[in-house]
This record gives structure tokens, C-alpha cells and sequence, in this order.
């Protein structure tokens, strides 16, 4: 502890967003979730290119059609684009497409998250808090970024779609709104997954006018 405080201040971690010693605490939470339990790490990477709010589990086991199948965190951002284009969302074989497919493993890399209180869970849904969310991005390589950004994109573009004649459609799109949002948002300004973005941004913008919300 004493000797990652130390990085930290080293590295003058302050910000008007948040204090020190939150940001540190959450700091040396990644920090700790990414040596002893890589696959939840990688679970979380995913939800900081969500909103932070109401992350649906079922969406985060959607992403196992999504991510690479080898280790995100080695993972060059523009081999992953490449790689995506050439093979369009394959069910990868890799370790944490296993953990996101199967339910059981799944939730026990969210409870993981959970016990060094970097999420909220409930019983369909997980919450992180905003702030932490920021920092976790931080703390990402550029690669890395774009890797997790595209991941999400892809996710949320494969479950989120709104047909306005269909009134069975509304309340997924409810609730996957915020979530189109924010991951088209990351991935337009990461400069990846722009069929995703573009498919996000047309079935949100579709949803918003059919609600008369211009704003």
C-alpha cells in the first residue's frame, strides 16, 4: 500500500473531479482486481465504456460474442479492428468469452468486482460509480481503449435496436438507451467500431424522436 501511495503521488493523481483518497483507494482496487482476478478486470473494462448506471448483466454476456479471443490487456487496439472486420462478431473461444458466456462464472467475476467495492450489484443489473469509472479509463493504455471501446460499441449495437411500430421494442430500448449512448460516444471519439457507432447512433436517434425529445 505504502509503496503504491507513493507511485501515486509521484505521479500528482489530483483532479477537481475527485479526491485524493478516493482515487487512490480505487486505484489500488484496479490495481488488485488486475493481478489476482485478470478475467473480472477484463469484465470491468467493458462496463467503463457503458454508463454507469443499470448495467444489465445479460449485456455483459452478450460481449462474449465480442471480445478477442486472446489476453485485451496485450492487445493491440488496431489488430482487434482488424481482426473484427475481417471475421464480423465471431463467438470467440478465449478465456473470458467463457467467463462471459456462462452465467455462473460470470456473476462471480462481478461478485470479484464487488467485494473490492469497484460495482454495485443487484439481481439483473451492476452499477459503477461514475468517478470510478473515469479513472479506470485513465487508467487504460491508448490500445486498450480502443480495444474495450469497440467491445462495448459492438455489444450494445447487437441488442440495441428500436422499431417504433413495435411497441415491444420500447422498453429494451429504454433501458439500453443510456448504454448506446455512452458506448457510441467513447468509441466515435476512440476513432473505432464506426458501423456500431453508426447503428447505435441511428436506432437512438430514432428512439428520441419517437419520445418528442429534442434536447
Amino acid at each position: 500500500f505504502e509503496t503504491h501511495w507513493g507511485e501515486l503521488l509521484r505521479a500528482r493523481r489530483t483532479s477537481a473531479d475527485y479526491q485524493m483518497s478516493v482515487a487512490m483507494t480505487w486505484d489500488l482496487a484496479f490495481k488488485q482486481v488486475e493481478e489476482q482476478h485478470p478475467r473480472a478486470a477484463d469484465v470491468l473494462s467493458i462496463c467503463l465504456y457503458l454508463s454507469p448506471e443499470s448495467i444489465p448483466r445479460q449485456l455483459l454476456r452478450d460481449a462474449a460474442s465480442h471480445v478477442p479471443d486472446t489476453n485485451a490487456r496485450a492487445f493491440d487496439g488496431h489488430a482487434f479492428e482488424a481482426h473484427a472486420l475481417a471475421a464480423p462478431a465471431p463467438v470467440q473461444s478465449g478465456a473470458l468469452a467463457s467467463v462471459l458466456s456462462d452465467a455462473l462464472s460470470c456473476g462471480e467475476a462481478i461478485g470479484q468486482l464487488a467485494r473490492y467495492s469497484l460495482v454495485d450489484t443487484g439481481d439483473r443489473v451492476l452499477r459503477i460509480h461514475p468517478l470510478a469509472s473515469a479513472l479506470g479509463r485513465e487508467r487504460l493504455s491508448i490500445e486498450e481503449r480502443r480495444t474495450w471501446a469497440s467491445v462495448a460499441a459492438r455489444t450494445v449495437a447487437s441488442t440495441f435496436a428500436f422499431d417504433g411500430v413495435s411497441m415491444h421494442s420500447w422498453r429494451g430500448a429504454t433501458d439500453l438507451l443510456p448504454h448506446a449512448l455512452a458506448a457510441g460516444s467513447h468509441a466515435d471519439a476512440l476513432g473505432v467500431a464506426p458501423e456500431a457507432v453508426r447503428s447505435l447512433y441511428n436506432h437512438a436517434g430514432l428512439y428520441l424522436l419517437c419520445q418528442a425529445r429534442y434536447d
